[in-house]
């Protein structure tokens, strides 16, 4: 019987694709970009800077009020002359988890509605 190689996902929660302006930092530098996707987990951000795997992040979501996030970046890819990097979100309490939700609907919304 052949097997096939198949990539394992991880995710808890389910991902909506979208973009969407972020402003995170490393610590010793601010940097605004977007995401592609989020979830009550993590997200995926398209920068034109890559940061290491395990580099820890606070991310700030544009929404009102911004929601400020802990985060830590799992892996990076380089497509085309950006990079995309994927970030677990840490320690996320209940307000927290409950306005990204409330980003996620409204990016459906404005998505699916057009």
């Amino acid at each position: 019987m052949a097997t096939k190689n198949r990539t394992r996902d991880l995710r808890k929660a389910e991902r909506l694709t979208g973009s969407f302006e972020v402003t995170f930092s490393d610590g010793k530098h601010f940097y605004t970009e977007f995401l592609q996707d989020i979830s009550t987990g993590g997200a995926q951000i398209e920068s034109r800077r890559a940061l290491e795997p395990g580099t820890e992040i606070t991310l700030a979501l544009s929404s009102e009020p911004p929601v400020k996030l802990k985060g830590i970046v799992r892996w990076v890819r380089r497509v085309g002359l950006k990079y995309r990097m994927g970030v677990q979100f840490r320690k996320v309490d209940p307000k927290q988890e409950a306005a990204i939700r409330e980003i996620i609907q409204s990016l459906f919304w404005n998505t699916y509605r057009r």
